[in-house]
């Protein structure tokens, strides 16, 4: 790249930050793959998702990579979007944003457990380089943004860096299930709370009353895509009167999505688990496969007029018991993040996540973030006022 670099020496790690464009789309995937078969990385950290992602940044996106590199070697790397925004229509911010972009309709792709890409070993003298390297010298910038971060594997770092405060929000919790905990399909039901196996037991016995049951996992693309076609509309009417609508009313989220799953990427997989019932489509489970680590991403489910019949709750355990008699080949089956309660029966391990932005200590943030902690205030007041009342 013909573009002027700034480095630094943070002990044996240099820090090389780049402006980036498509032209270098090569360069980065060949660093990307090298260092992702040392780094063990989550899905969200492939090449086969960050590529995707990338390659949807319109010419507009005024994007920069990071390097690290150790002893000759590409120890750590990531790719910031760099963001102009303006807050309460007086503040104004430059962000960098870690593998989004700020746009809503970009970022509905949904990544999670962001983080840098860091080799294994020395994962947290890597990233300590990187963030002293980010406060003390990327002056121009005054939050950098990671969202969403799992706080199980995120490199933490000081509350107070050259400057700068390490900032938590928009709280959730993420679950798991471990797979290895568990010999065989029966000892996973065993270890369900009796209400949750009787739930299982009871939709299964009714949903086998439309006629044969059948459990697939598919890892074709073009059947994939056509499972998710099919089912689609089913997550849109379910997503349809909320805060955020489903992402396939969002033409990105699709195109995203499409281009994910027929990435001729090999670092990473996807899956889509189907339910039929008589040959007929009744659920789908949209899922990322990295490190023999599942992550399910989303589910399209046939509306029930029997409510007892929770094709949810019965693709899940049927996936995990899947997965457990392969698991030879598969770890964990994560829910990713939100704190929802068919998540917490079904899982053994629980996660924690959050937006993470380190900002600048400066007067007008420090005046933002007292105004925010002072409406938390009134409102927690203001509600235990109301419970008092009532």
């Amino acid at each position: 790249m013909n573009l002027k670099n700034k480095e630094i020496r943070d002990d044996t790690v240099n820090i090389c930050i780049k402006k980036v464009t498509k032209d270098n789309f090569k360069e980065i995937e060949n660093l990307w793959l090298s260092l992702e078969s040392n780094s063990g990385p989550c899905f969200f950290l492939s090449w086969k998702w960050i590529s995707t992602w990338f390659n949807q940044l319109k010419k507009t996106h005024k994007s920069f990579l990071l390097t690290a590199v150790q002893n000759n070697t590409v120890v750590g790397l990531g790719i910031f979007v760099e963001r102009n925004n303006i807050r309460h229509k007086l503040l104004k911010s430059r962000q960098w944003l870690l593998h989004r972009t700020g746009d809503e309709a970009l970022d509905q792709i949904w990544i999670e457990n962001n983080d840098f890409l860091i080799r294994k070993e020395n994962r947290a003298e890597i990233s300590h380089a990187i963030w002293q390297h980010l406060t003390k010298e990327q002056n121009q910038v005054d939050e950098f943004v990671i969202n969403l971060v799992n706080k199980t594997t995120f490199n933490k770092i000081d509350n107070q860096i050259n400057k700068f405060s390490f900032i938590q929000s928009h709280h959730d919790f993420g679950y798991r299930v471990s797979l290895h905990n568990h010999e065989n399909a029966a000892s996973y039901m065993i270890s369900l709370s009796k209400n949750s196996r009787n739930q299982i037991k009871r939709s299964n016995k009714l949903l086998a009353k439309y006629g044969e049951i059948t459990f697939n996992v598919i890892f074709n693309r073009e059947s994939q895509l056509e499972l998710l076609n099919e089912a689609q509309q089913w997550h849109t009417d379910k997503w349809e009167n909320t805060a955020t609508a489903s992402g396939f009313t969002n033409t990105n989220f699709v195109n995203f999505h499409k281009n994910l799953i027929l990435s001729s990427s090999t670092s990473a997989q996807t899956f889509v688990a189907k339910l039929t019932v008589n040959g007929e489509l009744f659920g789908c489970l949209y899922c990322f496969v990295q490190n023999k680590s599942v992550y399910y991403y989303l589910s399209c489910l046939k509306p029930m007029k029997d409510n007892k019949i929770k094709l949810g709750l019965m693709m899940h355990t049927l996936l995990i018991e899947w997965l457990i008699l392969n698991k030879n080949e598969y770890t964990d089956y994560d829910f990713l993040a939100g704190d929802v309660r068919y998540k917490r029966s079904l899982s053994s391990d629980k996660d924690e996540y959050a937006q993470v932005i380190i900002q600048k200590n400066v007067l007008k943030f420090k005046i933002e973030n007292a105004a925010i902690l002072l409406k938390r205030r009134i409102k927690h007041t203001f509600k235990k006022l109301q419970k008092t009342i009532n």
